[in-house]
């Protein structure tokens, strides 16, 4: 007898309604028993992507700050042992009351759950100085820096853990900076060395003149200009084409090269990305004293970027510097999710995607690329914004891929998720980590009565350590046992509510929708157990699968064991 006869002897196939859906079920109770067919749907093997449903309302949050709000940017609370590891803290502008035309610096801490952090400024909100804040980094120690504009000049304001302002840091919390006589200026984009110097970039447009340059500046810890940086802590940079010009979103984009070894020489540079006029995106590295690295790229120490819009930068452990950006579809002309990863010199890396380029379009929908973060296990996350072809209205967008470019199925549906609505068409999506490596997505709604928004999604799923059969081989007509155990699972307080088992019945060796659902183990000391019949199965190899789920509703990866009927 054939396996699909077995199968079909048992009058287990699915009706319309059990295809639909891969459903819970509890184990039968009976040792031996036939399976049925029952499809799984496309998104039924998640193991990351998914909303949080600790996070707010089932994984979104908003907050309405003053009358109007905007947030630019988001940092979470590393790991070190305080009430505060993992918080959030998303920073923008505020209006304070519904007249007024007062723009604030806007800090707004929250707890793990997405709840407001009252022990930070007494509320959870902090509208300090007359401003925008358009990027944010935690300390070590706690304390918050946000950088952006104020006055048209660069600001950078540090914050205490309570939300006062440290009054150790330049005037009484507060560093304001002219980058040349009358010029105005604005902070985009910031990063922390691990010395606790600060590095800020951004545009700024000297006094009488039409250009547009880019803009660094490097604070000692105490806010104090770094005079072993540029000249007196400040470097400039003009291109052939004036940069594009304005916050929303911002233009200017900064990473710094991870210090993993001593011997490496790129330890500690620049990586700045900006879009020119005319000539597209820019990657411009720098070394740690502020001189362009004549060593990468041309000898200009940049290289142009000519197929991605509005780029976003991260740097891999190993000094590759992956970018995320707007691009075009070649075929719908529609904007998609564009990657290019560049070695370490410069030059394109062609063991990424194709040539060192790749393009992730949701047609008929737009997508758009704000912020690339890589995770521990060097994995590429892409955050951003979808502009839904019918409702024109955009959503939270996040994508991950695998090292090699190719999107990462266990995330989302095929790589991408998408969550939320209401962003706007120029939306500004920034992103950050949490310690446990859910990711956190920050924006603003839009219209006239802007608020700050977030979303968290799951980074991971369950994932099965072992799986046996036994015995194997097994004499045609015996029972065979499938065994799941050493379950771990990432995402913070979650278990493991079910294991579910499969045989590969069409044979292709995958998971998917054409395999027939054996049952679902019984749970003893953290062991998942099985028992079925082979009787009526023919002689042959036979792949079986499990599948943990947890507490979440988020699967695990699919293990396979196969198994000889003799």
């Amino acid at each position: 007898m054939s396996l699909f006869s077995w199968l079909r002897g048992s009058n287990g196939m699915a009706d319309s309604a059990q295809m639909a859906r891969f459903r819970r079920r509890t184990a039968p109770s009976r040792p031996s028993f036939r399976p049925r067919l029952e499809a799984l749907e496309d998104r039924c093997l998640l193991s990351g992507g998914v909303l949080d449903p600790t996070f707010g309302s089932g994984g979104l949050v908003t907050t309405a700050i003053g009358s109007f709000a905007r947030s630019y940017a988001v940092a979470t609370y590393p790991n070190e042992g305080t009430a505060n590891d993992g918080k959030i803290v998303a920073v923008g502008d505020a209006f304070a009351g519904r007249k007024s035309q007062t723009e604030y610096m806007a800090v707004v801490r929250y707890n793990l759950d997405g709840t407001l952090d009252r022990t930070f400024g007494g509320s959870g909100e902090v509208m300090t100085i007359l401003g925008r804040a358009l990027a944010v980094q935690v300390q070590p120690d706690g304390k918050i820096v946000a950088a952006g504009n104020s006055g048209g000049h660069f600001a950078v304001v540090r914050y205490n853990p309570d939300g006062t302002l440290d009054a150790s840091f330049g005037s009484n919390g507060e560093v304001i900076t002219t980058i040349t006589k009358n010029s105005e200026d604005i902070g985009e984009a910031m990063v922390l060395q691990a010395d606790g110097k600060i590095v800020v970039a951004g545009e700024t447009n000297p006094m009488n003149t039409t250009y547009e340059d880019l803009a660094l500046v490097r604070y000692n810890a105490n806010g104090a200009l770094d005079a072993t940086f540029g000249t007196g802590g400040k470097v400039t940079t003009r291109f052939a084409a004036r940069l594009e010009s304005g916050s929303n979103p911002p233009k200017v984009k900064m990473a710094i090269d991870p210090n993993t070894s001593p011997l490496d020489s790129n330890s500690g540079k620049i990586i700045v990305v900006v879009v020119t006029q005319t000539a597209g995106g820019e990657v411009v590295r720098y070394n740690t004293n502020g001189i362009l690295d004549t060593g990468f790229g041309t000898s200009q120490g940049y290289v142009n970027l000519g197929n991605l819009y509005q780029p976003a930068v991260a740097v891999q452990a190993d000094d590759r510097i992956v970018l995320a950006g707007i691009a075009t579809d070649a075929t719908t002309g529609l904007s998609a999710i564009g990657l290019d990863r560049l070695n370490a010199d410069g030059t394109l890396d062609t063991s990424f995607g194709s040539g060192g380029v790749v393009a992730t379009s949701s047609s008929p929908n737009q997508d758009y690329a704000r912020s690339v973060t890589i995770q521990a296990d060097g994995k590429i996350v892409v955050a951003g914004d979808q502009g839904n072809a019918q409702s024109g209205d955009n959503s939270f967008l996040a994508a991950r891929y695998n090292s090699n470019g190719s999107l990462d199925t266990t995330f989302g549906v095929n790589g991408v998720a998408t969550a939320g609505s209401h962003l706007g068409s120029a939306a500004v999506v920034s992103m950050a980590l949490e310690p446990d490596g859910r990711i956190v997505l920050a924006g603003f709604t839009a219209g006239s009565s802007s608020v700050f928004s977030l979303a968290r999604f799951l980074a991971a799923g369950p994932q099965i350590g072992s799986f046996t059969a036994s015995p194997n081989p097994v004499t045609a007509g015996s029972s065979v046992t499938l065994t799941a155990s050493n379950i771990t699972d990432g995402n913070a307080g979650s278990t493991i509510t079910q294991v579910a088992f499969y045989v590969d019945s069409n044979g292709d060796g995958k998971l998917d929708a054409g395999d027939a659902l054996l049952g679902y183990g019984t749970l003893t000391n953290g062991v998942w157990t099985f028992t079925f019949s082979t009787a009526g199965m023919a002689s042959g190899t036979y792949t079986f699968f499990a599948v943990a789920e947890d507490s979440y509703g988020v699967f695990g990866d699919p293990f396979a064991v196969t198994d000889t009927v003799m």
